[in-house]
């Protein structure tokens, strides 16, 4: 849990030192008659790009952990129905619980593949946040 809340912080830093910033350049660079215009497209860019972000970092997010679940679950013996099961589970990311057919150990270890391919992607998903950050400046 320690590796998710780094992360929020960080985020949580970070837009605290650009937005604040970011919406004073951008007011302060127009005329005072076309504030409330200013204001408007700043805020329909926010969230627009929100969208975006929210649409595209969400599919990637999907996409690492069904690739890190990949790996976790590979050294269990499965057949294809029991796989495919688990890997459709993959689009509830942190949520993803394992099948109710499986049971003790295969469960634990379904459970931990769950687990850690949710960490995986949530921190590659931070890194690139911080990484497209940082080139945003």
């Amino acid at each position: 849990m320690d590796n998710v809340f780094l992360g929020i912080l960080v985020f949580g830093l970070g837009m605290a030192f650009t937005v604040a910033p970011l919406t004073t350049a951008v007011m302060g660079s127009v005329n005072d008659r076309f504030s409330g215009a200013a204001s408007g497209v700043n805020n329909a860019l926010t969230c627009i790009a929100n969208v975006f972000a929210n649409a595209i970092l969400g599919a990637l997010a999907v996409l690492i952990f069904s690739g890190a679940l990949q790996d976790g679950i590979k050294n269990i013996k499965l057949v294809n129905k029991q796989k495919q099961a688990i890997e459709q589970q993959a689009v509830n990311l942190g949520n993803a619980k394992a099948p109710d057919s499986f049971e003790g150990k295969d469960k634990e270890a379904i459970e931990n593949a769950y687990k850690d391919s949710f960490i995986a992607a949530y921190g590659t998903i931070m890194r690139i946040s911080a990484g497209l950050g940082f080139i945003g400046r």
